[in-house]
């Protein structure tokens, strides 16, 4: 998906944390965290305010809860070496998770493929932008 860069915030060398707008559905992601960057030269360094690119957010130390946000099972990937289910909300946000939760339990779809994750329990990476791959990947 499509984003633009509202803001970039380097908290440390090897953090930052940027606010993208999907270009497509206008949910602003506040605070995707990006820790790619090991050199100056490696990551995802080169992402500039107002700026769009083409990126993959990961939905990492998510827990399942029931009474969280619906998402919808689009289809199982494998980036690089890492199989990820790639997921979407009802306002056609697209996320990408790992088939197994924080607490170490496997990811079920239920009727309609669908899965419900607690909203205060995931943090958001950046994994991927413009063909570029997180170092970790």
């Amino acid at each position: 998906m499509y984003y633009k860069v509202k803001k970039r915030e380097v908290d440390n060398i090897f953090e930052t944390f940027l606010d993208l707008e999907n270009v497509k559905t206008k949910t602003l992601e506040k605070d995707v965290f990006d820790d790619s960057v090991t050199d100056e030269k490696t990551g995802f360094s080169f992402m500039e305010v107002n700026e769009v690119y083409d990126c993959k957010i990961l939905l990492s130390l998510y827990t399942l809860n029931e009474n969280g946000e619906k998402y919808t099972l689009l289809h199982s990937i494998k980036i690089a070496n890492q199989e990820l289910y790639e997921i979407e909300n009802t306002s056609g946000d697209q996320y990408y998770i790992r088939p197994n939760d924080d607490d170490g339990k496997t990811v079920v779809f239920k009727e309609g493929n669908a899965v419900t994750i607690s909203k205060d329990s995931y943090r958001k990476d950046l994994i991927q932008v413009d063909g570029v791959l997180h170092p970790d990947f």
